[in-house]
């Protein structure tokens, strides 16, 4: 489980992260489950529903994810599911990139990151790695079969996705999301690490996957 908050700028909205050292959950954060692609907002004092950048946050997972499950399939490579994706995305206002932004010096900061992008756009990170299953040590079984995304061996880009490839669909996404506190992030941050299997006709997920966001009060 993780917390996606805002923060200042030069930290991750990441929990787990540095800056995040004895943090407590508060009004406005979003929880999560990314491995099993479960995610609630934490309602503030005198809510019953989102904020409206939350919302778009969410919207903006939908339509990623929709693009994802459609075009990733078995029988093909990484790179064609690369190349099919990147034109979909580019449809929708979602740019492609490829470092993720928190592992970027000089990390999270958006302007230096969005140099040379349209900073209204939404610019995403890919890196739906194998899942091997539990054959392998952790850290290893990412290395199983083709990776599709931005990070592995060059090599695992011209392996064609096997019928029932077991994967995650990780990625990171950055939407602008402006505040008049120029001294906080201005996107919002949102992460997905949930398991899935390949097939000819798409995505097949483990469990049906959310559609609503959770509301915590």
């Amino acid at each position: 489980v993780v917390d996606f908050r805002r923060m200042s700028a030069g930290q991750s909205q990441r929990g787990r992260s540095s800056g995040w050292e004895n943090a407590v959950v508060q009004g406005g954060d979003i929880i999560a489950a990314p491995s099993q692609g479960m995610f609630a907002y934490v309602l503030r004092n005198g809510e019953t529903k989102p904020p409206s950048e939350i919302q778009k946050l969410w919207n903006e997972y939908l339509k990623i994810e929709k693009i994802l499950a459609e075009t990733i399939k078995a029988g093909l490579t990484a790179r064609e599911i690369i190349q099919n994706y990147k034109k979909k995305f580019a449809e929708v206002d979602v740019i492609v990139v490829e470092p993720q932004m928190h592992m970027v010096q000089p990390k999270n900061n958006f302007p230096a990151y969005s140099k040379g992008y349209d900073p209204k756009k939404t610019l995403l990170s890919i890196d739906c790695h194998g899942k091997g299953k539990g054959s392998c040590h952790w850290k290893h079984d990412i290395y199983l079969g083709p990776r599709i995304g931005s990070y592995g061996p060059e090599w695992t880009y011209d392996v064609p996705l096997a019928p029932n490839h077991h994967f995650v669909l990780e990625y990171f996404f950055y939407m602008p999301s402006l505040t008049a506190n120029k001294d906080e992030d201005q996107y919002l941050l949102f992460w997905n690490h949930e398991q899935a299997i390949a097939t000819e006709k798409g995505v097949e997920y483990l469990s049906t996957p959310q559609k609503d966001l959770y509301l915590i009060k």
